[in-house]
């Protein structure tokens, strides 16, 4: 009979070479790869060298959850690291389908072939998903997007320090899921976004996920879903009419002349949509308001500078950007949760376990 860590080593192919960095002595080795129990000292040993939560070695279910799931992923399949949270996700949103609530009068989905996600259709569903959706102006920029997306669609939101999974929407037992890592501001919002697009076009069916861990660098078998994702999520956050309202406000205040965007322009759009400078200037471009590879150039020029987008926005007077509160989705996930929680059908330790919050402030939340 074989144990679920040596099950769970053979599954996402972790070889004796990978495990003998972690101190175990060879024979100790041997034993745990023929079936031995590991001890709390050696769970610990094995997490901290190879990055793997203690909790996924003494468990297979997350190895059957992600079985269970019809999947895509935006990174290669021999990425230990993104492999073993891709499993970690997977577990967490099964466990957490149990609990809470189907929101289907919320749920939308749009059918769009492959074949067919050009840059208009991206326009046309950002559009779809700002009137129809999220149910707002054009000219708002969208700082609240995980609050509005919360409010307004099925998704449930959960925040985590995930450290090669940027994001991930997932969609277990009828209930809907956005996980997303905790990164910069302007980065999580924009791979929001993405995930935005993947949940309405990509995940339409039940036990279905995808996975992403770098938005802005496809792996090349996900490489026309992934810039689909990317056109939608910058037009939803950046729509036309919008930018060129704010470049004709900029414009009057600052006595800009000419038809040229500036480094400072790019900033000032960034700050004001909530993006950094790369998506301002790549927005820019699709838009045909810069040319290509323009962004680039202005982005090198500021790095060499001003050493970042950001001090040149500081030393032109440019207003802050907003801090933002990123913390909505918790108090929401706790609000739906908690009768599961008052009815024992879950522990406050499994809860911050699933939602990676700590007890005490899951307790504060439950209230």
């Amino acid at each position: 009979m074989t144990t679920a860590l040596q099950d769970y080593f053979e599954s996402i192919g972790i070889s004796r070479e990978a495990l003998s960095r972690t101190g175990i002595n060879s024979v100790r080795l041997d034993e745990l790869l023929t079936g031995s129990d590991p001890t709390i000292d050696e769970i610990r040993a094995i997490s901290r060298e190879l990055g793997i939560s203690s909790r996924h070695l003494i468990s297979r279910r997350q190895k059957l959850n992600l079985d269970r799931l019809k999947r895509r992923q935006n990174y290669s399949v021999d990425d230990f690291r993104a492999f073993t949270e891709t499993a970690d996700i997977a577990d967490r949103a099964h466990e957490l389908s149990r609990h809470l609530p189907e929101r289907i009068d919320l749920k939308y989905t749009v059918a769009l072939e492959e074949d067919a996600r050009d840059f208009e259709r991206a326009e046309q569903l950002a559009h779809f998903g700002r009137q129809v959706v999220l149910k707002v102006s054009e000219l708002d920029p969208l700082l609240n997007l995980d609050r509005l997306l919360i409010k307004s669609t099925s998704v449930y939101m959960i925040v985590d320090q995930f450290r090669a999974v940027e994001g991930a929407t997932l969609s277990a037992n009828g209930r809907q899921f956005i996980f997303l890592a905790e990164r910069p501001d302007p980065r999580m919002r924009f791979t929001l976004a993405h995930e935005f697009a993947h949940y309405l076009v990509d995940v339409l069916e039940d036990n279905q996920g995808w996975f992403d861990e770098d938005v802005n660098r496809p792996h090349p078998e996900e490489r026309k879903a992934e810039r689909f994702a990317n056109a939608f999520a910058a037009a939803l956050l950046m729509p036309a009419i919008a930018i060129g309202r704010a470049l004709a406000v900029f414009r009057r205040r600052y006595n800009v002349k000419g038809d040229t965007i500036s480094d400072v322009e790019l900033v000032f759009l960034a700050r004001m949509f909530g993006v950094n400078f790369q998506v301002a200037a790549r927005r820019c471009e699709d838009l045909k308001l810069m040319p290509r590879g323009g962004g680039q150039s202005l982005y090198s020029n500021v790095i060499k500078k001003y050493k970042s987008p950001e001090r040149l926005a500081d030393s032109f007077g440019l207003p802050p950007r907003i801090v933002y509160d990123w913390s909505s989705w918790g108090h929401f996930l706790a609000d739906r949760i908690r009768p599961a929680v008052m009815d024992a059908d879950i522990s406050l330790g499994r809860l911050s376990e699933l939602v990676g919050l700590p007890i005490d402030a899951l307790q504060e939340k439950l209230l």
